[in-house]
């Protein structure tokens, strides 16, 4: 292996004197993160690999995303970053996921041809394709790299292409020795995305008192592969969004709370690595149920004795989810304060012999008829005396429904918050916004 590799090198270095392509790549992509007032902060570079929603980049391009949201530049605007899709991988390379595909067509792979140009961008983000110059193969590991230099600075994560925009390798990080000097590794060491998947139809589905099951051990299929994963990805009728659940291969259902009197549609994906939530699929593969209505929690005496939103500064939130806090006044301009967590305050009254813990789901129902939710516990406690106080995290939905919203603020209307004890509604609390 080593030795294939020192060949492959040494042919980039031989051929050197080739002249770059006249333009970047469409392929070739910004990585910014971008803070809560929508400011960007280059971070580094990547480019399309594989497919329209797989970026190839290096662990230095997305060490510093901070607090902000990550996104990438390029060809189709600024696409967001799924967090959740994040490959790392033991050469320093990380494989991201779009969550929304790009229009432009990834990089073609070159793996036994030349390198004459870095491919990437200067620190403040404008796209350079330059030259190399000084190429030396190196030994890395148990393989080979590629020392290079270029005339000027680049941001972490560039690439190495031949004269066409072929993908030869791929930069790994800064050498240190030398100004503007890099090191690479070449494309036949790049791992690969993994996105086999396939839709499964036939699976089961349960009702119960405020969950649904969903099993596929009537599937007649079998996983046995230590990557193997199942997906159940569902939508709410009528919402904007979807949810997803992962199962690993040795598990056959997954049990989940599902709100009373809603309508799920649902998908059930097999995948190796990491599941495809956006790919392909037709009407045969999803199952539609509509859950039943429950009656109202009725168990150990339990009864609200007051119930309102409340806010807290947000720093500070995990301090407040049992103490007693006022009523806020509820306007736009205090949902959406970035620096303010709001609660839903519930003080409530019951009797348990034992401790008692209860599954909790909260909805919010937009004026859209969005509806967004929030799953934890409630544990009733054995030692209460007079009433319990207690506070539910709502600024995460509210989070959630202006980023789904495509004004990015509240519409007026009526607002509802609903809380479900082990699926049978509690207690509800609503407001409207002018």
């Amino acid at each position: 292996m080593f030795k294939r590799l020192i060949i492959l090198l040494l042919a980039m270095v031989l051929s050197a004197s080739s002249a770059c392509a006249a333009e970047p790549a469409q392929a070739l992509y910004l990585l910014v993160s971008r803070d809560a007032q929508g400011i960007d902060t280059p971070l580094g570079s990547a480019v399309l690999y594989q497919d329209g929603s797989t970026l190839l980049t290096t662990a230095w391009a997305v060490l510093h995303v901070g607090e902000g949201e990550l996104y990438a530049l390029g060809e189709g605007g600024a696409l967001a970053v799924d967090s959740d899709n994040v490959h790392a991988f033991q050469e320093g390379i990380v494989l991201l996921t779009l969550e929304t595909p790009s229009p432009a067509q990834p990089l073609g792979l070159n793996v036994t041809g030349s390198s004459t140009c870095a491919l990437g961008h200067d620190a403040q983000g404008h796209p350079l394709c330059q030259e190399i110059s000084a190429p030396a193969p190196i030994p890395y590991g148990d393989s080979a790299a590629l020392l290079y230099s270029v005339p000027q600075a680049m941001l972490p994560g560039s690439v190495l292409v031949d004269e066409t925009n072929a993908l030869i390798g791929v930069t790994l990080a800064a050498y240190g020795e030398g100004v503007n000097r890099y090191m690479a590794i070449g494309s036949s060491q790049l791992p690969t995305s993994e996105k086999t998947t396939e839709w499964l139809t036939g699976f089961k589905l349960t009702l119960e008192w405020g969950f649904l099951t969903v099993d596929w051990s009537v599937c007649d299929f079998t996983c046995d592969q230590e990557d193997c994963v199942f997906a159940v990805i569902y939508t709410i009728k009528g919402n904007p969004y979807f949810s997803y659940l992962l199962s690993n291969g040795q598990e056959s259902s997954i049990r989940f709370p599902a709100i009373p009197g809603e309508t799920y549609q649902l998908r059930l994906q097999h995948a190796h690595g990491e599941p495809d939530y956006h790919a392909e699929y037709d009407v045969n593969d999803v199952e539609t149920i509509a859950m039943f209505e429950t009656p109202p929690f009725a168990l150990y005496d339990y009864k609200d004795t007051d119930i309102y939103l409340s806010c807290a500064p947000a720093a500070e939130a995990e301090s407040f989810q049992n103490t007693f806090l006022p009523p806020m006044e509820i306007t736009a301009e205090a949902l959406a304060d970035e620096n303010t967590a709001i609660f839903l305050q519930v003080s409530s009254s019951y009797t348990v012999e034992k401790n008692e813990v209860a599954d909790l789901l909260l909805t919010l129902t937009t004026p859209e008829g969005y509806i967004f939710f929030t799953e934890s516990g409630f544990i009733f406690d054995a030692s209460l005396q007079e009433k319990d106080m207690w506070n539910i995290p709502v600024s995460d939905m509210l989070d959630d429904y202006l980023s789904f919203n495509a004004t990015g603020v509240f519409a007026p209307g009526e607002y509802t918050l609903r809380y479900y004890l082990n699926g049978a509604l509690a207690n509800t609390f609503a407001w409207t916004l002018e």
